[in-house]
């Protein structure tokens, strides 16, 4: 016979009223005691706790339907603090028919456990019998949660709720999976969008704009479109390699968590429409990821254009040569456009080169207004970095050297690399127009190639004179002898710029000149916005120490806790012990240096923890290796300062991730660089 729930209640009760009539007679005989604490409910493996985190998607029944876990998360806590997801498939739940008077199923995990409550209730008479409940229509009752599109988006369902509705009054809510609704990219033409079940259906009213961006006045922002609404019946995928792919993959550093990726087909484009209420000036950003050791330039990967006009980008993304990868989000100036009033089109045709993956674009609105991208060659705004440009798309006047018929510019065998030459006659200048979007110092740098038999060296400042804005400008730096077509970066002047176009104009004195490849204008370490780094480790050589709280944490806590944050003779990082999260910290070096890092760590499980185990670290997207170093058990609240790793760091700004590899995790108190002599 069936053990009704209704019956264990009832022997639950006659127990509980013996028990307090067992207390009762104890009492009246005088003994006496002492209450004992009652131990927390312990399951199997030292679990402690068994919760449901989220209740099935389906809590309703009729009668001799059984329990769906479908959509149920649970979480086990244990004593060493780790909290983890259970399947429910390992879990223990009865799946016999349910009947009237049911009210909850009992899920069972390693000797805990949880209830779910549901209802349980007659199911309609359905037969051939006049009478019987008939569909008669479907209906939405509620969502979804969005309902405005821009062209080329897919309508999403999250959030919807439709009822199934009977001629006798009877509902019930449909799965949406069990709906049909289009997944065709949205056009602005479609204003409602048909959800079908079986032979009925109901409407979802939508709204789809034509326009990624609308720009309503002349304020000056920015204004983003990202990858994610992007119409990609335009483009399509072709090579090998991608097979299988979509033009659309998820990455955790792209803005939205989206990209566009795998652009390999021999014709297709992106395109872009924007409305702008007026006519503004606006600087086009665009950020890519490209992770080939090799540079690709974007006026090869795309023919790009502004309102149907070919648009020079005079930019290029860096490979990964510079320390970035396909997981890495490079942020490339490329230019400014006119806003007319009205439509604009961005356009993206595909070029003969290799594509890089694309992120989203930025038009920053009148920043700073009225300066268009004929009126510079260079663009370095944007707060601290690096910005390069090719010396052959500089201004070069005057007379080549070395005799009838040369030019100013010579290229390698292969065709791979071109370069000015040929400037030794005195009175050529190279000029260079250079927009920045504030007051910085930038360090100017040159790449040379020298190779004069008679010089083992030469002097900025003996090859050139200088202007910055007719003003005259005191170049300092050295040209080291290589070779002719030996190229090597050689610092040649900090420039003050001012906001807005800065001109600077190298005069040659003498015969002596180097061969230039690019110009390349990096922040100087001294003028980076503090607001840009968490630590200076600047100097030769020392200890610099930066409080764990102060770094960058992300993720989600451990522990059931609600923060990373601990409290214990000082604050420090605590509740790390979820896979993913991620401690960051941005460190500024005014030179090329090796430094050892260490962490205050506390850790209480009684055992040596591999570093490896427990943070996998980045240091600027590049793998940083942690083999052979350990973690020794001091005690949660007990900190021992140990070795982490050994980092090389760039001049400027690094920045070195530390994520949670696994759940055993140290709690961190601070973090240590230490300069690594020789």
């Amino acid at each position: 016979m069936k053990k009704t729930k209704t019956g264990i209640r009832i022997c639950a009760y006659i127990a509980a009223v013996l028990l307090v009539l067992t207390a009762v007679f104890f009492a009246a005989c005088g003994k006496e005691e002492t209450p004992q604490p009652r131990p927390p409910a312990q399951g199997e493996d030292g679990l402690v706790s068994f919760e449901v985190y989220m209740p099935p998607s389906k809590t309703d029944y009729y009668v001799g339907e059984s329990f769906d876990p479908s959509g149920m998360v649970l979480k086990a806590g244990y004593d060493d603090g780790t909290v983890t997801n259970v399947l429910y498939s390992d879990c223990t739940f009865s799946t016999d028919p349910l009947g009237i008077g049911d009210a909850y199923v009992e899920i069972e995990y390693n000797g805990l456990s949880v209830r779910i409550d549901v209802t349980v209730t007659e199911a309609p008479d359905i037969t051939d019998d006049p009478g019987t409940p008939v569909l008669q229509r479907i209906a939405l009752e509620s969502g979804p949660d969005k309902t405005s599109y821009v062209r080329g988006e897919v309508f999403n369902p999250t959030g919807m709720v439709i009822k199934a509705i009977y001629d006798n009054g009877f509902e019930m809510t449909v799965p949406v999976s069990e709906t049909e609704y289009p997944k065709d990219p949205l056009t602005e033409n479609d204003s409602s969008v048909t959800i079908r079940y079986g032979e009925f259906e109901t409407t979802v009213d939508i709204q789809v704009s034509r326009y990624i961006i609308d720009i309503p006045d002349g304020e000056s922002k920015a204004y983003r479109g990202e990858a994610e609404t992007t119409d990609l019946t335009t483009m399509e995928i072709t090579a090998s390699w991608a097979e299988g792919r979509s033009l659309t993959e998820s990455n955790a550093n792209a803005s939205g968590g989206i990209m566009v990726a795998n652009i390999s087909a021999a014709q297709g484009y992106l395109e872009y429409y924007i409305n702008s209420a007026g006519e503004y000036a606006a600087t086009l950003i665009g950020y890519y990821l490209w992770g080939n050791t090799d540079t690709v330039e974007l006026d090869k990967a795309f023919t790009v254009k502004w309102n149907n006009e070919n648009y020079n980008t005079r930019a290029s993304v860096v490979g990964s040569d510079g320390g970035m990868g396909w997981n890495d989000v490079q942020r490339v100036n490329m230019g400014t456009v006119a806003l007319k009033e009205g439509e604009n089109v961005l356009r993206f045709d595909r070029g003969s080169g290799s594509c890089p993956n694309f992120d989203c674009f930025e038009l920053y609105v009148n920043d700073p207004a009225g300066i268009t991208d004929t009126d510079y060659d260079i663009d370095v705004s944007g707060g601290a970095g690096r910005w390069t440009i090719e010396a052959e798309e500089c201004a070069v006047a005057g007379t080549p050297a070395n005799g009838e018929g040369k030019k100013f510019t010579e290229s390698s065998s292969d065709g791979s690399r071109t370069w000015l030459s040929n400037l030794g006659t005195a009175g050529n200048t190279i000029t260079i127009k250079i927009k920045s979007d504030e007051t910085k110092d930038v360090d100017m740098i040159a790449s040379t190639a020298f190779g004069h038999v008679n010089h083992d060296s030469l002097e900025f400042d003996e090859a050139f004179s200088a202007t910055l804005d007719g003003e005259p400008l005191t170049l300092t730096g050295t040209i080291l002898k290589t070779a002719w077509t030996t190229f090597a970066e050689m610092k040649a002047v900090t420039l003050p710029l001012k906001e807005g176009v800065n001109t600077i104009v190298l005069t040659v004195k003498s015969v002596l000149v180097p061969n230039i490849d690019y110009f390349a204008f990096e922040t100087s370490a001294a003028a980076i916005d503090p607001e840009d780094y968490d630590i200076d480790v600047s100097g030769d050589a020392g200890s610099w120490k930066i409080e764990a709280e102060d770094c960058d944490v992300a993720g989600t806590p451990a522990n059931s806790a609600d923060s990373f944050f601990g409290e214990g003779g000082g604050k420090f990082i605590s509740c790390f012990g979820t896979v993913g999260n991620t401690i960051t910290v941005k460190m500024l070096s005014d030179t090329e240096k090796t430094v050892n890092v260490l962490m205050a760590t506390g850790y209480g499980k009684g055992e040596i923890l591999a570093v490896d185990d427990a943070f996998a670290v980045t240091l600027n997207g590049a793998p940083v290796s942690c083999k052979g170093n350990e973690i020794e058990s001091s005690g949660w609240t007990t900190f021992k300062e140990t070795l982490i790793c050994e980092v090389t760091l760039d001049v400027g700004v690094n920045t070195l991730v530390f994520k949670a590899a696994g759940l055993k995790v140290p709690n961190i108190d601070y973090i240590v660089f230490t300069a690594v002599s020789g």
